[in-house]
């Protein structure tokens, strides 16, 4: 290399040198300063987008992390109120159960143990509406529906159960000697004003063997003739319940249609008969004129109108009464004929069979068949005519058989005749039939006031996790008239219910607070690992960078003084000129 003046290549390189050692050093001190590997874009531009990115996914989700656990102290705070609600309803069952001991209590007791009962529900109604976190309302969402449904079918279904379908088989059984086994039984509303059935059985649904004999029938209940505010309608309703249980047990014997087409007045009778009808008679014989003028109008086979069931009615007790009068014990001879010959039924004769029965085994039994008693019941003037007008239709008892009128037993009353005392409360009240009972639609239940809770549960847009909370006061939970004083067991059943209702939100929320707990550990781990990558990308290796700045602080020393002596070397080319 020649010597030169103008040109220090040496010099250029040692400051080149120098430059890029001071430029490492400098960028050492910086990452140690700050502790990061990235300190501006210029550093890692790709690696500073992936670290903004995995930046904001663990701010996100440790921010969610404390979203559900506010939402376990939400639940926590709800389940806490509704523990209490669950005490109070222990506690007003237990005072219910102590009513229902009727024998060692007076009314004054009842009274007593009521008054606790209504503190109970304020108090629930209480804590229903005031239990809030963070200024929200945990158990109150507004107006709704109650765990009952309607109120109306509700009460209806209630009194199927605890009295009304009992009485009916226990009345059927003790009176006319039938029972059933294992028919199914199907209870179902509808709501039709034009149609004049209270209830019915039969229809759709109704499946037979071959004897024609019920295995399984429905009971559809018409809503649209009760009415709560109408005494009447309860007492109705449950005579009417009375009279189609009648049509069941007897079709689960016998074939019902078979007895029907061959003397319809027996299938409608006997069913009046064991509910009584002496109120309908007195109407329709009040309004016949007369005995002999009701007789003119009835078809036995034609059972269309009140007139024709009030003497459809009169004609089984009449024929009760020859029964008894020629030594039997009564109609219940017929059913229990009925029900040893199902094959009767199949041959479309086993009325008439069963009369002829009666005439074999009474010698002073009035009637060889069912033509002959059909003409007693059809003629003008004869002894039917004789039977009602002798009939007593103004005392108290209703004619059912049992009865006083019917049987020299106790008085029948319209409110009487069917108890109204339960005795049994559950969904299995019948012991000849499998029940099954209307769904939350037939129930026509509203739907329960709730409100969604959804917690973030993640770093990023719909990541949620929602629960419902359903309101919980005294009306929701269907006890805010329950009496202990005067019907203990429906108070039982009811509290029941409410705690079934209050169990299932407590589970409910014990899930969702378990979901929660889960989610945060998920989040936890995906945080920590995350955390770790984006710490390779972003974080600078300290014992890498103290080497790096050490091997540049010493690079930046020799490089200064190679670059003074470099600077020297021009300084040569003055001896050459001296």
């Amino acid at each position: 290399m020649g010597m030169t003046i103008n040109t220090n290549v040496a010099a250029l390189n040692a400051q080149r040198n120098l430059g890029s050692a001071q430029t490492d050093l400098g960028t050492a001190m910086q990452r140690l300063s700050s502790g990061l590997r990235i300190n501006s874009a210029k550093d890692d531009a790709a690696g500073l987008a992936i670290s903004d990115r995995m930046t904001s996914q663990v701010k996100g989700m440790n921010q969610a992390v404390r979203n559900l656990n506010d939402g376990i102290s939400l639940l926590q705070t709800a389940e806490g109120a509704l523990q209490e609600v669950t005490n109070l309803i222990q506690r007003g069952r237990e005072l219910a159960v102590q009513a229902a001991n009727e024998a060692t209590l007076s009314d004054s007791d009842k009274a007593s143990l009521q008054a606790e009962v209504e503190q109970i529900k304020l108090e629930i109604d209480r804590i229903g509406q005031t239990t809030t976190f963070n200024g929200t309302k945990v158990l109150s969402h507004g107006p709704g529906g109650t765990i009952g449904g309607d109120p109306d079918r509700a009460e209806v279904v209630e009194s199927l159960k605890s009295a009304w379908l009992r009485y009916s088989e226990d009345r059927v059984e003790e009176y006319y000697g039938l029972t059933a086994e294992n028919v199914d039984f199907n209870v179902q509303f509808i709501d039709d004003p034009d149609s004049d059935a209270v209830a019915y059985v039969g229809g759709s649904g109704t499946e037979v063997d071959s004897y024609g004999r019920y295995t399984a029938i429905p009971l559809t209940v018409n809503m649209a003739k009760y009415d709560p505010e109408d005494p009447s309608s309860m007492w109705e309703y449950d005579r009417v319940v009375v009279h189609e249980m009648t049509h069941a047990i007897m079709g689960a014997n016998t074939s019902l249609d078979s007895i029907r087409n061959e003397g319809f007045w027996f299938v409608e009778g006997t069913a009046e008969f064991m509910m009584g009808g002496d109120e309908r008679l007195a109407i329709d014989l009040g309004n016949a004129g007369s005995a002999d003028n009701l007789i003119a109008a009835f078809d036995p086979d034609n059972i269309d109108s009140s007139s024709q069931y009030a003497a459809s009615y009169a004609a089984t007790r009449f024929l009760h009464d020859a029964i008894k009068d020629a030594g039997g014990s009564g109609i219940d001879e017929v059913m229990t004929y009925l029900q040893d010959h199902p094959e009767d039924g199949v041959s479309g004769n086993a009325l008439d069979n069963a009369i002829q029965d009666l005439a074999s085994r009474h010698d002073t039994f009035a009637y060889a068949n069912l033509a002959d008693f059909e003409t007693a019941i059809t003629t003008q003037g004869g002894d039917f005519s004789t039977f009602i007008s002798a009939m007593d239709l103004t005392n108290d008892d209703v004619g059912a058989i049992g009865g006083l009128d019917a049987d020299g037993g106790e008085v029948f009353t319209n409110t009487s005749v069917v108890a109204d005392k339960p005795w049994v409360y559950d969904d299995d009240p019948l012991e000849g039939f499998v029940e099954t009972w209307p769904s939350a639609d037939e129930l026509g239940t509203e739907e329960i006031a709730s409100r969604a809770f959804q917690f973030q549960a993640g770093a990023n847009a719909g990541q949620m996790i929602s629960v419902t909370l359903g309101s919980a006061d005294s009306t929701v939970l269907n006890i805010d008239d329950v009496d202990i004083s005067s019907d203990a067991t429906l108070a039982i059943s009811r509290f029941d219910s409410a705690l079934e209702y209050i169990d299932q939100m407590r589970g409910n929320m014990g899930a969702v607070m378990n979901r929660l707990e889960s989610s945060i550990a998920n989040l936890q781990n995906v945080t920590e690992n995350l955390s770790a990558a984006r710490s390779r990308i972003l974080d600078a290796d300290i014992a890498q960078e103290t080497s790096i700045m050490t091997k540049s602080n010493i690079l930046q020393q020799a490089g200064v003084s190679i670059l003074a002596q470099a600077n020297q070397a021009p300084q040569l080319a003055l001896s050459l000129l001296g």
